[in-house]
């Protein structure tokens, strides 16, 4: 089985705590030993794998900066998402790098991951 097998299982194995019911996880999990998810590309998830750090680690970096109260977190998940606009509205990004673009995704995502966890805790998932 390959790793990236292994983390679907484990992740379908969460989605109890999440509400799935037992039929539905059933047939992901017969999805998965089916090869529903064989012609994955290795490559392609060691990319993601790389994009996820660089979102994790900007999500640690997020702790230093202040806190994540419920009544701000819309608003700073607005702010960033206004920062990738504006640097698309800047920078003409036609044929351009796209370092500064990347940046603001992934800020955007590790807010995302923040929001997610805030919940989880709350839950207390």
């Amino acid at each position: 089985m390959l790793l990236d097998k292994k983390m679907l299982i484990n992740f379908i194995l969460d989605l109890k705590g999440f509400g799935f019911d037992e039929e539905t996880i059933k047939q992901i999990k017969n999805e998965i030993n089916d090869g529903a998810f064989d012609s994955y590309d290795p490559n392609l998830i060691n990319k993601r794998m790389k994009i996820f750090e660089r979102i994790s680690i900007e999500r640690e970096r997020q702790d230093d900066l202040h806190e994540f109260p419920t009544e701000i977190r819309l608003a700073v998940l607005t702010e960033e998402v206004g920062e990738i606009a504006k640097e698309l509205q800047e920078r003409h990004y036609e044929g351009k790098d796209k370092f500064h673009l990347i940046i603001e995704l992934i800020q955007t995502a590790a807010v995302c991951v923040r929001w997610i966890e805030e919940l989880e805790k709350e839950m207390k998932l």
